[in-house]
């Protein structure tokens, strides 16, 4: 429940009603007017184009009626939108090297899917006559052009004027305009006088309105919004109208509203104040962070660094985007690949295979969460390499991040690498490590928690270390779920209030000193980790190298 302004008129029965096209024209327009922090935004599009967009044609006072793609090189810059669509598993137009020169004279706007024509109608509608799709803008048979344009993406998204999103879309075929019933959607005013039981004081006392307080999180769970690539693209664009079922969503910097809610104010009176969770994730964190870096970075001319809020932003985004859905395996890394060059060009921070330097060795305590009972299993990993063990995007389930905020390291990144194309896929990646380096054996009579098998996690175990000491309270998730290792190596990563977060690794069988990482291991003990763990028996022999117990060098692929 919370005080807002309420949107004069009365909700129309479709999408493409009169009142709808006012609030889409009035939120562009106010944004357009007032927002400094968007026009700030604004100020660095001035020069960018797309090399290809799509051209908008129409007769005075009529709709669109034409489009035809356009190359942009030499042309002077203009204001575009963006349509962030789901292509769907249907066949639909797009461009080709066999398309290209009838899509370069001109077509129809009827001939083109349904969304595409609702998109250009609503780019009409705001006064822009070009458009951004990336079916229809980039070449979908030639993979050199695909490489060079899915490294533009993040300049794509970032300079649109405008991002339409048909998020309540499954395919190209169902548009944007929908029939709605408007009475569930119009908010219920409500006199609160002042009254302790519920909590409300003397200046609060007035007229609320009940609302859906999940209203955004029926944006995030549609069709579009659980796509890999719509994430970036939600991150980077400055104006987002999300086109749903029920009703439009505007989103910007500085305001979010719908047309049932035309402002939501920061004050918020909740009776039964619902936390949010990472399934929840509020991607409006880490897009107004990234915003920070590239001020910071412009204004002090450096380069900006991560600030906690940052860090803690970018785990909840890597947890809800691992959830996401990917039509190609190999575009994990390729689909978040704007927004990684966005961050380093504004921080100098440096990217490695999904994880940050300065974030090491920390991130690398990560691990795979899979449905109960092991949902989709047999797609838990690519067919195809595509990220080392130790990153999170070597596999295609969920990656939260378990380590809290203060941890104390106690393994050093001595060297990491990884060599990335210019759309973000990577071609190799390793890293080297110093630290303790246990065998480890799990007893699995002794397990005294949950065990689900096809999930990968095994609940409270006891393990044996360096074959000299047991811990009984140790939680071990597996990155493969098939995989029954009992024994393998342990090395400690980071300590946090007598919890030791360590990595489970297996040697591999071509070099001395080489592991791949199998899973994430958490060990309970009593007493001081230096205590504990100096007196168990080292695996030096498996070492690249060993200057101490806790200086065993190893090499993670």
């Amino acid at each position: 429940m919370t005080k807002f302004r309420s949107n004069h008129g009365v909700m129309e029965r479709n999408t493409f009603s009169q009142e709808s096209k006012h609030f889409v024209q009035s939120r562009v327009k106010r944004c357009e007017k007032t927002h400094r922090t968007c026009a700030a935004l604004a100020g660095s599009s001035s020069q960018f184009l797309p090399s290809r967009v799509l051209e908008i044609s129409a007769a005075p006072g009529a709709g669109p009626e034409s489009a035809r793609v356009v190359a942009t090189r030499g042309k002077t810059h203009e204001p575009y939108a963006t349509l962030s669509h789901c292509w769907g598993k249907v066949q639909i137009l797009r461009l080709t090297q066999a398309t290209q020169a009838a899509l370069s004279q001109g077509v129809d706007i009827a001939t083109l899917p349904l969304t595409f024509q609702h998109a250009a109608q609503i780019a009409h509608l705001v006064g822009l006559r070009y458009m951004w799709i990336d079916s229809l803008c980039i070449l979908q048979d030639s993979v050199g052009d695909w490489e060079v344009e899915a490294a533009a993406m993040s300049d794509v998204y970032r300079h649109a004027q405008l991002n339409i999103a048909a998020s309540s879309a499954p395919d190209s075929r169902s548009g944007l305009f929908f029939d709605r019933d408007p009475g569930v959607l119009q908010p219920i005013p409500v006199d609160f006088e002042t009254d302790q039981a519920w909590g409300l004081g003397p200046s609060e006392a007035g007229k609320y309105f009940l609302i859906d307080v999940d209203v955004w999180r029926s944006v995030n769970d549609l069709p579009l919004n659980r796509r890999a690539w719509v994430l970036q693209e939600r991150l980077l664009s400055p104006r987002i109208l999300h086109f749903t079922a029920s009703q439009i969503f505007w989103e910007c910097r500085e305001e979010t509203s719908c047309e049932a809610v035309s402002h939501l104010h920061d004050k918020v009176f909740r009776i039964n104040p619902i936390d949010k969770t990472t399934e929840e994730f509020d991607h409006m964190g880490l897009d107004i962070l990234i915003d920070e870096l590239e001020t910071k970075a412009g204004s002090e001319g450096r380069r900006g660094t991560f600030s906690r809020r940052f860090r803690e932003a970018w785990v909840l985004f890597v947890e809800y985007y691992s959830r996401c859905g990917l039509t190609m395996d190999q575009d994990k890394l390729v689909a978040i690949n704007g927004v990684v060059r966005a961050v380093e060009e504004a921080s100098g921070e440096r990217f490695y295979a999904g994880l940050w330097k300065s974030q090491m060795p920390a991130s690398l305590c990560w691990h795979a969460e899979r449905p109960p009972g092991g949902a989709n299993v047999e797609n838990e990993k690519p067919r195809e390499w595509r990220a080392p063990s130790w990153s999170w995007a070597c596999l295609n389930v969920a990656a939260p991040h378990c380590i809290p905020g203060r941890t104390r390291d106690v393994a050093k990144v001595l060297d990491v690498s990884a060599s990335r194309r210019i759309n973000g896929e990577l071609g190799s990646a390793n890293i080297r490590l110093s630290g303790a380096l246990f065998t480890a054996v799990l007893d699995a009579k002794c397990s005294k928690g949950a065990r689900d098998q096809c999930s990968g996690y095994i609940g409270t175990q006891h393990i044996e270390l360096g074959g000299t000491v047991t811990i009984c309270n140790t939680h071990v998730y597996r990155d493969d779920s098939h995989a029954l290792t009992k024994e393998f190596f342990v090395m400690p990563i980071s300590v946090s209030e007598n919890i030791v977060y360590a990595l489970m690794l297996l040697p591999t069988s071509t070099t001395n000193g080489v592991f791949q990482r199998k899973g994430l291991v958490i060990l309970c003990y009593e007493g001081s980790y230096f205590e504990t763990f100096r007196g168990i028996g080292q695996s030096t022999g498996y070492a690249m190298s060993s200057a101490s117990w806790d200086e065993s060098i190893i090499e993670i692929v």
